[in-house]
């Protein structure tokens, strides 16, 4: 596990930990008491390790949690901080709220930094103004690939004999139909170029 940080009143700290547990949780624990929070916590997924948490600057409550299983997902519990992110949704190119990550932020809070990381197309940064809820892109990270079409990644679950599913993703050619061809049909094979990496900690 890990410390995240302190709370508001200086007694109590937000941890994360898989002690008892398959995959790590957060946890809100007292200092003194060295014992947690059982109404606020802890904040888990079964599937997987939390991957990241954002804390409210004033009242240092957690505002999201991310869990990374199949693709990035988000778990808000700040309905302000959520309502910026389906703005940046709506403005940007991509078509998950998990693409969108805050790089940075003014001290202030009115101005972030933000990237779009789709998987058929390179990052995009841009700012966004907390106030006007606006978002201007600033650059792409590989301008010369936009003239080019890519494909979208696919999750696909994969049972394994021990009973757990191994997380892998496939990519069709743009020309491909993305549905299963029916048994027996005469849809021509495609190639497959198979890469096993050493997660399952990255995707």
């Amino acid at each position: 596990g890990n410390f995240i940080d302190f709370c508001d009143d200086g007694k109590s700290c937000w941890i994360s930990s898989s002690r008892g547990r398959d995959t790590t949780a957060l946890f809100k624990l007292n200092i003194e008491t060295k014992e947690c929070d059982s109404e606020t916590t802890p904040i888990y997924d079964e599937r997987c390790d939390i991957s990241e948490v954002v804390l409210d600057k004033d009242s240092r409550n957690v505002s999201m949690v991310s869990f990374n299983y199949e693709k990035r997902e988000l778990t808000f519990f700040d309905s302000t901080l959520e309502n910026h992110f389906t703005k940046l949704l709506k403005q940007g190119p991509v078509c998950s709220l998990g693409e969108i990550k805050i790089i940075g932020k003014a001290r202030d809070e009115t101005l972030w930094l933000v990237s779009y990381e789709a998987s058929d197309a390179p990052n995009i940064y841009a700012l966004y103004c907390t106030i006007t809820q606006n978002m201007t892109p600033i650059f792409c990270t590989q301008p010369s690939l936009l003239q080019y079409r890519f494909s979208r990644m696919d999750v696909v679950s994969i049972p394994a004999r021990d009973g757990l599913r191994l997380v892998a993703y496939l990519t069709r050619p743009p020309s491909a139909k993305r549905t299963n061809p029916k048994p027996n049909s005469r849809a021509p094979a495609l190639p497959l170029v198979l890469l096993v990496h050493g997660g399952p900690w990255e995707r």
